[in-house]
């Protein structure tokens, strides 16, 4: 439930108000000292006051209709439903496989936010670090064990990926695991807690501790965000919110996913088997409640396999499609998500029943909370959230040998972004889904499957350069990308890639836009001036707070401002809603013109808020290719990019 005041407060007003503190006294005075009543937590985020309370009937029915609630109170809301697993498991006997090998000392360690990890269970025992194994629950404050399943099960896949159950298969473990259990043998959060409270508490306590990626694979499944729940509430999104304040304040990363349909909704959108993939266009299924958050990476599932095991089933999905149950997006601001994909599992279509039914055969593995059996097959985007979260991790690792004093967040978002591809053998899916709306393939896929090999991998074909730091508002930063002219020398596709990352400000109530900067990109040639670069981009288009949540069409796609900025795939405005901005540019003839200069990435920073915004943080990534692997760009751009250094070093 939410108090309001009847009038929006200043720009500066101060951290609690009058109005606020005396609206939760009248309330405990109605509730007769914890008779008819109690306030269990309450959170300010002014000019509103969200409350944790229960109540009796007779008194919830005041608080409804009685004119002095009504003035007072916004709205109520139930608590959180997390959605739930089916559990089908095969028994295996676990002595029969290879020695686990642990993750070397210096590995990474990621948070499962969760219903806590079962350390006893023996994938997870040599994965998990005990002294960061700890419980939120009121009720059970010292027991951070899983008494559901759920986050045993994420905390195996952020480890290793995947289990190998095979007779002698060695499974190796690369990522620590810590755990912070929010949720309770129900697999819910306690009446009692905020669940943006909670999570503010979790990475106040584990940030310091050097924990960089928190995976929270779960999804309100009573808040889908859809295109009503945006009107009636657009500005209420206190989970997603809180998660974007926490990973700029903290510089962390958040991997989250899209949700799950549920069996019994998708038994209402999937009559036949051919209702699938068109389903998908229904503005119900979109992405649950935190998935929407803008500074984190929402995870969407694709099918694995096809593997049956009972009779009378067919799949519904072929490998590399979307799960029958995965969610799509927009998100909050109308951006690309989910951002990426990952492997979930898959579901089956039973003739003789005519409806969508679970296949163990189609499942992926993961470790259970028990001892024995130390395996289960199960599905869903909460499983694929993990080995996204796996991915980034080494990533990290990787970036950490560079000897940078500080890996980003924003850094280590856009390494991990541009470092996605699409599927193989995706061309009936393509079929299927042209006559869905406009867009919805990015709101399936988002950008692809991540790598951690192919994020900070070169040849003497390829080149990265990366930049993180910040910008200004209402400034724009220019960045020289030396592209060889000897790509002239070469007719087969070259490729450009390029992924900007930034963490704005995110508001504080919500009378302001959700975030405090925008930020642009677009690339020129070595053939145009600076002059016109700058011209180009003080085009600022600006959106309306009810445009930053539409969803786009085909037609708002991509222009250009001059003969020498470079075509991408997305185009600037497709691209430009999201705090990850990925896109790639393709071409074949290389004139050796375009390289009379360097390349220009030209970042601007739009302020969007009356008050003041600080720097914004950043962090760039760009992949230079020659797909045909006769040009050595590695070492051409090596040696421009020292050219580039030394001009830089003389001009100080």
């Amino acid at each position: 439930m939410e108090s309001n005041p009847k009038k929006p407060p200043p720009d500066n007003f101060p951290s609690t108000t009058s109005c606020n503190i005396s609206w939760l006294r009248a309330l405990q005075q109605f509730f007769g000292a914890g008779v008819n009543g109690t306030v269990f937590e309450h959170e300010m985020a002014l000019p509103t006051c969200r409350a944790v309370i229960r109540v009796k009937g007779e008194h919830f029915r005041r608080l409804v209709e009685d004119r002095e609630w009504i003035e007072r109170i916004r709205w109520f809301e139930s608590r959180p439903r997390f959605q739930t697993f089916h559990e089908t498991w095969q028994q295996f006997q676990f002595d029969k496989l290879a020695p686990i090998v642990p993750p070397s000392e210096e590995a990474p360690t990621v948070c499962v936010i969760d219903s806590g990890v079962s350390s006893g269970n023996p994938f997870l025992r040599p994965v998990t670090k005990d002294d960061l194994l700890r419980s939120y629950l009121h009720l059970k404050p010292t027991n951070p064990s899983d008494e559901c399943g759920h986050g045993s099960a994420v905390a195996s896949l952020a480890s290793y990926y995947a289990l190998n159950l095979a007779e002698g298969a060695q499974n190796v473990g690369k990522v620590w695991i810590a755990s912070a259990r929010i949720l309770n043998e129900d697999n819910a959060l306690e009446d009692e807690r905020l669940f943006s409270r909670l999570l503010r508490d979790v990475v106040v306590d584990f940030a310091p501790v050097g924990v960089k990626v928190f995976c929270l694979a779960v999804g309100d499944d009573s808040k889908p965000w859809t295109r009503a729940a945006r009107a009636v509430l657009p500005r209420k999104s206190w989970v997603a919110r809180t998660i974007d304040q926490l990973s700029r304040e903290f510089d962390v990363v958040f991997v989250t996913c899209t949700g799950n349909i549920s069996l019994p909704d998708l038994l209402e959108v999937v009559p036949d088997a051919q209702s699938y993939p068109t389903y998908f266009d229904a503005d119900n299924l979109q992405i649950l409640d935190p998935g929407q958050a803008a500074l984190a990476i929402t995870v969407g599932s694709i099918a694995g396999g096809t593997q049956i095991v009972q009779a009378h089933h067919s799949p519904i999905a072929q490998p590399n499609q979307p799960s029958p149950f995965t969610r799509r997006g927009p998100g909050i601001r109308g951006e690309i998500k989910p951002e990426l994909v990952e492997y979930g599992g898959n579901l089956a279509f039973d003739s003789q029943m005519n409806r969508v039914a679970e296949n163990a055969g189609l499942n992926v593995v993961a470790a259970t909370r028990q001892l024995t059996p130390a395996a289960r097959h199960t599905f869903g985007t909460s499983f694929a959230a993990p080995r996204v979260a796996h991915r980034l991790s080494l990533i990290y690792q990787d970036l950490q040998t560079l000897n940078l004093e500080n890996v980003s967040a924003c850094l280590l978002r856009a390494f991990l972004i541009g470092s996605a591809r699409y599927p193989d053998r995706l061309d009936e899916f393509r079929t299927l889904i042209e006559g869905m709306s406009a867009g919805r393939w990015f709101d399936l896929y988002g950008y692809g499957i991540p790598s951690e090999l192919r994020a900070t991998l070169i040849d003497d074909y390829s080149s990265i350069m990366f930049f993180q730091g910040e910008v200004e508002p209402d400034q724009v930063q220019f960045f020289d990308v030396p592209v060889p002219s000897e790509l002239s020398n070469s007719s087969s596709r070259k490729r450009l890639t390029v992924t900007v990352a930034h963490a704005p400000e995110v508001q504080r109530w919500g009378l302001e836009r959700y975030l405090g900067v925008d930020v642009k990109w677009r690339m020129f040639r070595g053939n145009i001036s600076r002059d016109e670069i700058v011209a180009a981009m003080s085009e600022d288009v600006t959106q309306s707070d009810e445009e930053e949540i539409d969803e786009l069409d085909e037609s708002d796609l991509n222009e250009l401002s001059s003969p020498s900025e470079l075509k991408f795939k997305l185009g600037i405005n497709r691209r430009s809603r999201g705090t990850v901005q990925h896109d790639w540019c393709e071409w074949s003839r290389h004139r050796q013109e375009f390289s009379d200069g360097h390349y220009t990435l030209a970042v601007a920073a739009y302020h969007r808020w009356q008050r003041k915004v600080v720097a914004t943080p950043l962090g760039i990534v760009i992949r230079l290719e020659d797909l045909g692997r006769t040009v050595p760009v590695y070492t051409l751009v090596e040696t421009l990019l020292a050219q580039i250094e030394a001009q830089v070093q003389s001009r100080r």
